[in-house]
């Protein structure tokens, strides 16, 4: 029978199993003859939900246990394991799940339903990707501190429009089918109440975390509308260090926001790399933080097996370090290249990085402009 906080007594329901909770903390102790031996194998067999409880301890020891076997007339001896586990609610977690699960139920009962509209598809047209990467909403920066610009929660905002209406006028000439906006890539600057980043980094913040949820969850509506306006939108959520929760509830909401409407698809999916295929292009994402560079083009290759054989443009779109840098991986020479980008940021430059010296980087949006049979075919900047 599952416990009332997510962490099951067990499958059974085994009087070898005990789970208390007491206050924030819950302890799981299971004795069994299956070679449980880690904690990995004790939180899966449980189903712990990990992004509500994290592990203060862990133990484990086995013995063995002797038994007559009339069949072979001989006592057989077995082992029995012991796993002892401790664990801590994550109380933010579970307050950003408690918002998030409020905003989407105000959301559902403030939009009336959409009938499905799509657009009359632009012949001949190109995909705008527009990047908007490490906005960091609601960082605080202090200008006399950093020796840069000042940053809070509404010069985040505002610049944040400024430059996808921006972009907008710079895109007019071309003929758009369709909009890729990827979000996240720390989209937001801290993970909950805490105050600090998914593992835990201490950040400066400039407002209460409800409220950043909720600006920041009005900013991507606006976005989308702005951009909708021009063409059909495919946004891709992209899970970032700071903000893996929050960019995850946040593209939820959208979800719910553009179900009925034909004009706006979200790719939320919990996966921590995504891709986006138009014709012979094939686009990946990821925050940067994990996978090492080099074998982001392999990488690529095993996830999007089809893909990869059927394109001939491929590129990787990162953000994380908060400047501008390319990389071109050749894996043979039967293969074609994979071009590897970092991207600017928008966020100013911290105290935090500027007390050890990173000089700070030109903070920009970018877009790209692709054709379906040529490639990349324009890299546009807006400096902010």
């Amino acid at each position: 029978m599952p416990s009332k906080l997510n962490i099951p007594v067990s499958k059974d329901d085994t009087p070898q199993t005990k789970f208390t909770v007491k206050d924030d903390s819950a302890s799981l102790f299971m004795v069994t003859p299956e070679r449980i031996k880690t904690l990995e194998q004790l939180i899966k067999v449980a189903e712990v939900d990990t992004q509500a409880w994290e592990v203060v301890s862990f133990t484990c020891n086995k013995w063995e246990v002797a038994a007559y076997s009339k069949k072979q007339d001989a006592f057989r001896t077995s082992d029995l394991w012991q796993v002892k586990a401790t664990f801590k609610k994550r109380t933010d977690v579970l307050q950003m799940r408690a918002i998030a699960k409020e905003i989407l139920s105000e959301v559902s009962k403030a939009v009336a339903p959409e009938k499905k509209s799509i657009r009359e598809k632009v012949k001949d047209g190109v995909l705008a990707e527009v990047d908007l990467f490490d906005a960091h909403i609601g960082q605080l920066v202090w200008g006399m501190e950093t020796g840069q610009g000042n940053y809070d929660l509404q010069i985040a905002e505002t610049k944040y429009l400024q430059a996808i209406e921006t972009m907008i006028a710079r895109l007019a000439p071309y003929r758009i089918e369709r909009i890729l906006f990827p979000i996240g890539n720390d989209f937001f600057n801290v993970n909950g109440s805490s105050g600090t980043t998914f593992n835990d980094t201490p950040q400066h913040e400039d407002a209460r975390w409800q409220k950043t949820f909720r600006v920041g969850v009005r900013l991507l509506r606006q976005s989308v509308a702005m951009l909708s306006k021009v063409a059909p939108v495919s946004i891709v959520v992209v899970t970032g260090n700071h903000d893996t929760e929050p960019i995850f509830y946040a593209g939820e909401i959208l979800s719910a926001i553009y179900e009925k409407n034909g004009n706006v698809t979200v790719d939320d999916a919990p996966t921590q790399r995504k891709y986006f295929r138009y014709g012979k292009c094939l686009i990946g994402f990821t925050h940067g933080k994990y996978e090492k560079h080099g074998e982001l083009p392999i990488i690529m290759a095993n996830e999007r097996k089809e893909d990869w054989k059927e394109t001939q443009f491929r590129e990787w779109h990162l953000g994380h370090f908060h400047h501008k840098k390319e990389y071109q991986f050749l894996s043979s020479q039967e293969f074609k290249g994979v071009t590897v980008r970092i991207l600017r940021a928008l966020t100013e430059t911290d105290a935090w990085h500027t007390s050890r010296g990173y000089i700070g980087s030109l903070r920009a949006a970018e877009c790209f402009v692709w054709d379906k049979n040529h490639g990349m075919v324009c890299n546009l900047s807006v400096n902010v």
